[in-house]
């Protein structure tokens, strides 16, 4: 009894965890291999701690437990029994038919219940996930209309594609283009580098080195004026020169040599 209970009270949490009779559920194949189409028995039994209890798809009652189908309400005394066909991969069980939900939760091909065949899909975590999504992509696009000013969307650009040399040279139409295939799929980190600190800094780097006033020397060990060959500073092996640009500027001395780069930035217009 005490085992029939622990049963009991697994499957009262899935079903109440996962709305039952409250949402529609959808039940999705897990392993690809079975195509489009599979088909389930419309009864099997499920065996937790030594307890079998025997399960059947009867679209007649509420439960799927055999002991609690108390009556039967088809013609005939007979109690139809159903099987359940995925169709590309997937069954629908509405929250009008909980037999079916239950079915399928404690089906010991559910991975619910530790199977390897089939899980439940949250339909509600997915509908939230959308709509966060939404969300997102909306901001970003909105942090894209409100930025007119090149700098910083080449900034953003930069912090997108760190490895591009042409963005410095890009016109506004086409940074606008480069930040906007990345807000569908990846808004957050649009986001993140409109927000970003550092993506100044990591356009001032790009372009002096672009408009000749620095550079990284052949040898990519440090980087130098273009004019004097003079060390600006050194690049420690396996760390990128603009990170390591980032926190030279930090220091009083990479204060300067910002402030004398920005400078020339202006003669260069």
């Amino acid at each position: 009894m005490a085992k029939q209970l622990f049963l009991e009270n697994v499957a009262s949490d899935l079903f109440i965890k996962f709305g039952v009779g409250k949402r529609d559920l959808i039940f999705e194949i897990i392993d690809p291999k079975y195509g489009d189409h599979k088909h389930i028995k419309g009864k099997t039994k499920v065996v937790l701690d030594g307890t079998i209890s025997q399960l059947r798809y009867a679209p007649a009652f509420d439960t799927p437990f055999v002991k609690e189908q108390k009556f039967d309400t088809t013609q005939g005394g007979k109690i139809e029994v159903k099987g359940i066909t995925f169709n590309h991969l997937r069954v629908y069980a509405p929250k009008s038919n909980p037999c079916l939900q239950k079915f399928m939760l404690i089906n010991p091909l559910c991975i619910q219940m530790g199977g390897k065949l089939f899980d439940v899909q949250d339909e509600d975590a997915k509908r939230t996930k959308r709509l966060e999504a939404t969300r997102l992509r909306r901001k970003a696009a909105v942090l894209l209309e409100d930025n007119y000013d090149v700098q910083k969307l080449a900034s953003v650009a930069i912090v997108l594609q760190p490895a591009n040399p042409s963005i410095i040279n890009m016109q506004i139409g086409q940074l606008e283009e480069l930040i906007s295939n990345y807000i569908d799929k990846t808004p957050q980190v649009v986001i993140d580098a409109f927000n970003n600190d550092e993506a100044d800094l990591i356009y001032s780097f790009n372009k002096a080195i672009s408009i000749g006033l620095i550079t990284i020397d052949v040898t990519n060990s440090k980087v130098v004026w273009t004019e004097t060959g003079g060390k600006i500073f050194d690049v420690p092996q396996g760390v990128a020169a603009h990170r390591r640009w980032i926190t030279f500027v930090n220091s009083q001395e990479g204060q300067i040599v910002y402030d004398v780069i920005k400078e020339r930035f202006g003669d260069d217009k």
